[in-house]
């Protein structure tokens, strides 16, 4: 079973953002605060000072997964994806960053989680280390951190 958790290189914390947003407030005459808004957040996005985050979660015990993307921050894409649970946990975390892509294979018998550069490589890549241990593998998740390749 795979798990990639991918940080940011900034530094995926509270403090790494805060400093961020301070940051893109003076840039842009605002009292800086280092409070994040939907709309700072957006302007970040769009000056491609946030990368975007994806996440793919999943409970083996629930058999109940969630998938996010787009989200400014790890932490935000996992509970986000973990939303998706209904209240199972879903301790299983695939976090990916920037383009990267993660997709989800999973049989009666495997699973796997995977990121690569391309949803078609996370695609084969997941289909291939799920099908290791048992056959039918198929995918029912894949997304880039941006959203694409859904």
């Amino acid at each position: 079973h795979t798990r990639g958790i991918l940080t940011d290189p900034r530094g995926d914390t509270p403090d790494g953002l805060t400093r961020a947003i301070t940051k893109l407030q003076q840039r842009i005459s605002m009292a800086p605060t280092g409070e994040a808004t939907e709309g700072l957040l957006l302007r970040m996005r769009k000056m491609e000072d946030l990368k975007p985050w994806g996440s793919i979660v999943y409970g083996p015990d629930s058999s109940k997964w969630g998938i996010s993307w787009n989200h400014a921050s790890r932490r935000a894409a996992v509970a986000d994806a973990r939303g998706n649970c209904a209240g199972a946990k879903c301790p299983i975390e695939l976090s990916f960053y920037g383009n990267r892509c993660g997709a989800f294979a999973i049989s009666d018998k495997s699973w796997s989680l995977v990121q690569r550069d391309s949803i078609q490589h996370a695609r084969d890549a997941a289909l291939d280390e799920c099908g290791k241990a048992g056959k039918a593998c198929r995918i029912i998740g894949s997304v880039c951190a941006d959203g694409s390749g859904r």
